[in-house]
């Protein structure tokens, strides 16, 4: 099955986390009443507390719910972690296929299982390599003849 048959099925699942999503998305605004039972007494401590009103206003999303004291705000993280982990999921798996797809069309006949592997572990990683290091590196190797 394809990413984006998953996605499909997915955000058709959308409806069933809806009320999660807008918990996560806006928890100042959120009715206390509305959230699940576990999260009411925390969101009500979210809710009232300047510091936390401001950090929320100021930082990503995801950068806020890091920021919530794990030990206070147990449930009320592990629900936005959830939630924010299913778009980047989902981020990761389409940028994946779309390489797929590139590479296969323009290399087909050129590329085996270990070229096509490097070529996504390459294109789907967060680090960035030092290019000077690496060029310094290789001009200190010698060869013997």
């Amino acid at each position: 099955m394809r990413c984006t048959e998953n996605s499909a099925v997915g955000f058709l699942n959308l409806k069933k986390i809806d009320k999660s999503l807008q918990l996560v998305a806006c928890p100042l605004s959120q009715d206390p009443k509305t959230a699940p039972e576990e999260l009411q007494l925390k969101l009500i401590d979210l809710q009232s507390e300047p510091v936390l009103k401001e950090k929320f206003n100021s930082l990503k999303l995801n950068d806020f719910y890091a920021s919530l004291n794990e030990a206070a705000f147990p449930n009320l993280r592990k629900t936005a972690q959830k939630m924010l982990a299913l778009f980047g999921l989902t981020y990761v798996c389409e940028q994946t296929f779309s390489i797929m797809n590139i590479n296969k069309a323009s290399h087909r006949s050129q590329l085996t299982d270990q070229h096509f592997r490097s070529i996504l572990r390459i294109a789907t990683t967060k680090l960035t390599p030092d290019f000077d290091a690496l060029a310094k590196k290789g001009n200190q190797q010698h060869c013997s003849h």
